[in-house]
């Protein structure tokens, strides 16, 4: 028997009247195992070159530390 994988996708909507969201990550769930990419990952490694469009690239560095906590 096969098992499906279930998934989340991390969203930020910067302006909530635009209604724009910006996917920043996802998140895989399968036989009790869990892996996930963020945006600016490179080789499971945080490249700050790729964040440069964020306002606060040290708030999402702490949030995706939080995430990768949560999941270990």
């Amino acid at each position: 028997m096969s098992s499906t994988a279930k998934y989340l996708i991390a969203q930020h909507i910067s302006d909530l009247f635009r209604q724009e969201p910006r996917n920043l990550g996802i998140l895989v769930l399968k036989d009790s195992k869990i892996a996930a990419r963020f945006l600016g990952e490179v080789d499971g490694e945080m490249d700050k070159r790729k964040l440069k469009s964020f306002q606060y690239p040290d708030i999402y560095l702490q949030w995706v530390r939080s995430w990768r906590d949560d999941m270990a």
